[in-house]
């Protein structure tokens, strides 16, 4: 077993970031970092090859700079999955933290993990909305309309809000924006950014 006064937390392809999580807090020698290349993961879907070159080159910048830092890094090659490589670094490293992801199938494979008490599910405080809101507003059965969800979102954040009220004037100009354009207000011009134009 490693160092007990390190916490690690293992951290997801869509997390890369030193700032908003709680890996960043405190003295970072005592956060390690896991991150796991999974050959099955990338074979999971049919992945666009350069997405998935982005991805892999995204861990990896990550994980040097994270070493930067300060921080023990632990970054794991296999060819199975994220559920089989944690559940055996458990063993070396104890309790694994995690920030809850966004991908639902994440979520599901490593459940049992969190269920067996190997990894501590945090919550994701990268999020502009809480979970709740959408079923509390909307339900859990569809047909899922969002007006009503996107109207408690500026109701409860503020967002494009004044004074209490909808700026504009409604929450939702979408029976507008479904007509079609009639020249009013006239068109921007075309943005160009250099280069050559065709």
């Amino acid at each position: 077993m490693v160092d007990d006064s390190t916490t690690w937390f293992f951290v997801p392809y869509d997390q890369l970031n030193h700032e908003i999580f709680p890996w960043s807090e405190g003295n970072r020698e005592n956060n390690g970092l896991i991150l796991i290349e999974s050959r099955m993961k990338g074979n999971s879907l049919n992945y666009h090859k350069q997405k998935l070159a982005l991805l892999l080159s995204n861990m990896r910048h990550f994980a040097a700079e994270a070493k930067e830092l300060g921080h023990p890094v632990k970054y794991h090659f296999t060819d199975g999955n994220y559920h089989d490589s944690l559940a055996d670094m458990h063993a070396e490293f104890g309790e694994i933290n995690l920030v809850t992801p966004a991908e639902r199938s994440l979520r599901v494979e490593l459940m049992p993990l969190v269920e067996g008490g190997k990894i501590r599910l945090l919550p994701h405080d990268g999020w502009l909305t809480k979970r709740e809101w959408f079923t509390e507003t909307v339900g859990d059965k569809p047909p899922f309309r969002m007006d009503k969800f996107y109207q408690r979102v500026r109701k409860e954040t503020g967002v494009l809000m004044q004074d209490g009220k909808p700026m504009g004037g409604k929450y939702s100009f979408d029976a507008e924006n479904r007509l079609p354009w009639k020249g009013d207000p006239p068109a921007q011009r075309e943005l160009f950014f250099g280069g050559r134009r065709n």
